[in-house]
């Protein structure tokens, strides 16, 4: 019977995602949800509240987005992407090379409807070329998304961490293959790219140039990068040690410029959806709501691991949101698995989430992409659906390996 509660819960938490409701919406009704189907005390209920707003965990949280939006912000006033941008084009000819990594590029400084920004300069870079909307479309969007799984600016990433407790320097190595086979699975749409010239024979003094462009836009992310990597850093600490020297060394610190550079990075929304997310995850951990799962999942004629790899993949799917995805799947297999969740579980979880959000409309850089190039929407899914299933499967099979030596 709590079993079925859970499900209709999560049901419903995934209707209102369905139907385009904000995510702290969905948090805040399955904290009450849970309140009113398990009978929990008014008092023992605001306790669990109180708990999830003021853990550690949900500090550490809103501090890893603060810090990351104050840098996102910073990043774009003072022209880093356009570096980036200015540096690719420069120094590469080749057009396939280009087009793939223009998206990749935006997605390095992640933002809502980053795929609409960089369809201008795909549709830039294809001109006079003779290539169909529905090309240009996998392109922008299969490209602008393939840091999403490993890189630490990324919400949903953030969001792990917390909930799993595994440093995101594990996280990230053990991921990394299966971005490795994510750009792979895309590779097939670059071939609708003729064979051409972005530029002229490059002399040193323009590669030089190009080169230089590349390394200041992309600079300060791979610094934060490394800093977790080699250091194991906590993200908002990496975060802060990159952007407080540039905030000096630009005087952005004076309180005329830091505050309305403030005031532009806080995404309110955002950190209200975190907030509430973290609390929601309190109720679920530890009002005995999931109490039940291990013992029914035990009883299951499929494997754990199968199933929650399915599970991930379609409630992605439904939702459209990474996020989301990881809210609702992390909490059911860290019960199920006593409290705590492997290093495999959670790459298994990543992936197939990932997976299924190439595939779905819900995902709203899916619709709005193919609205720019005036793609046909069946077309599209049809010719995702490859790299969607053969990346659900190869996470499938890197779970295995991954159990097998323990991890």
């Amino acid at each position: 019977m709590a079993a079925l509660k859970l499900f209709i819960i999560l049901a419903i938490l995934m209707l209102i995602l369905w139907r385009g409701k904000p995510l702290y919406l969905a948090a805040i009704t399955g904290t009450i949800l849970i309140g009113l189907f398990f009978w929990l005390p008014l008092a023992d209920w605001l306790k669990l509240v109180l708990a999830g707003a003021v853990a550690n965990d949900t500090i550490n949280i809103l501090v890893t987005f603060f810090a990351i939006m104050l840098l996102e912000k910073y990043l774009d006033n003072h022209g880093f992407l356009q570096k980036m941008l200015t540096g690719l084009q420069e120094g590469f000819r080749s057009r396939k090379i280009v087009l793939g990594t223009l998206p990749a590029l935006i997605g390095f400084i992640p933002s809502a409807g980053g795929a609409l920004f960089s369809a201008p300069m795909v549709e830039q870079a294809t001109k006079g070329l003779n290539m169909k909307p529905e090309e240009k479309t996998l392109i922008n969007f299969y490209f602008r998304h393939v840091f999403e799984m490993y890189l630490p600016i990324y919400p949903a990433l953030i969001v792990v961490t917390q909930l799993t407790g595994l440093p995101f320097k594990q996280i990230f190595w053990a991921v990394l293959p299966m971005g490795i086979v994510n750009v792979l699975l895309g590779l097939p749409y670059l071939k609708a790219v003729p064979k051409a010239k972005t530029t002229p024979e490059l002399t040193f003094a323009k590669r030089k140039n190009a080169l230089k462009n590349l390394l200041l836009g992309t600079g300060p992310i791979i610094t934060v990068l490394l800093l977790i990597l080699i250091f194991n850093m906590p993200i908002w600490l990496s975060v802060s040690i990159v952007l407080i020297p540039m905030l000096i060394y630009t005087k952005d610190y004076r309180p005329q410029i830091l505050m309305p550079l403030i005031k532009g990075a806080v995404q309110w929304k955002t950190l209200l959806m975190v907030f509430t997310l973290m609390i929601f995850k309190e109720m679920l951990m530890n009002s005995g709501a999931m109490a039940s799962l291990p013992k029914l999942l035990g009883h299951s004629p499929i494997p754990f691991f199968l199933a929650m790899a399915v599970f991930a993949y379609f409630v992605n799917m439904l939702t459209g949101m990474n996020l989301a995805t990881m809210a609702i799947c992390l909490p059911v297999a860290i019960v199920a698995g006593s409290g705590s969740i492997s290093l495999a579980m959670t790459t298994l979880i990543i992936v197939t989430s990932f997976a299924g959000g190439i595939l779905t409309p819900m995902h709203l850089c899916l619709p709005i992409t193919a609205q720019y190039f005036k793609a046909d929407m069946s077309t599209l899914i049809r010719k995702l659906v490859p790299p969607s299933i053969a990346l659900a499967i190869s996470a499938v099979c890197y779970y295995i390996l991954l159990a097998h030596f323990g991890l």
